[in-house]
């Protein structure tokens, strides 16, 4: 089932900060402040794409974008909240890990 726009407000604990000017599923970017880390990521399952910039204060740190996602999965535990990020043959691309720390693992199949 995908998530509802909802879903990813409660996920993320914030309103997007950005909007495709036709709806959210075209695009929505969520800002993540955890102490010094500042994470922008923007969800597009219309489009099939995610994108996600980690920043240090005024050093970025990391920027990603996947295609072809057709799955996002998000987890939510008392101990952890995780996205996983999937493509459209179902492999595992991503997982974001917001609590108890940020951490991003990245998927490569060869």
């Amino acid at each position: 089932m995908t998530p509802s726009l909802l879903d990813y407000i409660t996920f993320f604990e914030t309103e997007p900060v950005w909007m495709h000017e036709m709806g959210w599923f075209y695009g929505a970017r969520f800002r993540v402040l955890r102490g010094e880390d500042q994470l922008d990521i923007t969800i597009a399952p219309d489009e099939m794409e995610c994108q996600l910039q980690w920043w240090q204060g005024e050093r970025l740190l990391m920027s990603i974008q996947w295609v072809s996602v057709s799955e996002f999965l998000l987890i939510n535990t008392v101990a952890s909240e995780k996205i996983l990020i999937k493509s459209a043959e179902r492999c595992l691309l991503g997982v974001l890990t917001l609590k108890p720390n940020i951490d991003l693992n990245i998927v490569m199949e060869w």
